[in-house]
């Protein structure tokens, strides 16, 4: 059956000489998988810059629900992105997105809200020129709310001990050690706070912007088997943590 439908890039792997299996989050379906031969010949119909992170894609694909494999018949970029690929921090910025996104997103059905959002933040990530070194902090805050983890914003002094296991702050230090201590707390608090369109209100410096990346990762990996080391954190940490 031919199917057409918005996706993002989140990964690909080399396939056979010349082709490629590309890893999506699609509109209509979710995560998917595609077969695309061809792509890194001198003439290829589908040039190789199509499946940077994060690219958003018009694809007709013909889908089978018997496969998890499928192939592609079309692709088209409608709206390229005008700074990610060429700013340094904002392409390391979407390699860790992605493949944060690649780990994450494993459901196979559609969630159009979250595809929403997506496209939304890569947007003002693409526009955005100043506040990038907090852009991954709280689209991380959005996505967990999306993926139906968002932390309980109930910080006040009587309560400033978060527990990374329940997702709330606490009255009194959890017995475990999965929490954060009360001046990484106060930060996790500004951030839960912060809205992705107005990333200046986070003051930030890079002490409290590493404390809160670890915290987030922490806090991901303890409700999401499926999250590994991510291999794009060094690059992460070496240019927007230093």
């Amino acid at each position: 059956m031919l199917s057409k439908t918005r996706a993002i890039v989140l990964h690909h792997i080399k396939h056979g000489e010349n082709g490629i299996i590309l890893y999506a989050y699609t509109e209509k379906s979710g995560r998917q998988t595609y077969i695309i031969n061809g792509v890194r010949k001198n003439k290829a119909r589908f040039k190789a810059n199509l499946f940077q992170p994060l690219t958003i894609l018009d694809l007709d694909v013909y889908k089978k629900d018997t496969r998890d494999l499928h192939h592609v018949r079309e692709i088209n970029c409608p709206l390229p992105y005008r700074t990610i690929p060429y700013v340094l921090v904002k392409t390391v910025i979407a390699m860790f997105i992605s493949e944060l996104l690649y780990k994450l997103l494993r459901e196979e059905e559609s969630h159009p809200e979250l595809f929403e959002f997506l496209l939304r933040a890569f947007a003002i990530l693409d526009d955005n020129e100043e506040q990038l070194k907090n852009f991954n902090l709280v689209f991380m805050i959005y996505l967990s709310e999306y993926l139906g983890v968002m932390p309980t914003n109930n910080f006040s002094e009587t309560t400033p001990w978060f527990d990374l296991r329940e997702g709330r702050f606490l009255d009194k230090l959890p017995e475990h050690s999965d929490n954060l201590d009360i001046k990484t707390g106060r930060l996790f608090n500004a951030l839960l706070n912060t809205k992705i369109e107005e990333l200046e209100s986070l003051s930030t410096d890079a002490t409290s912007r590493r404390s809160l990346t670890d915290a987030l990762l922490r806090y991901f990996n303890l409700h999401f088997s499926s999250l590994s080391e991510l291999k794009s954190l060094d690059i992460i940490r070496e240019l927007l943590y230093n």
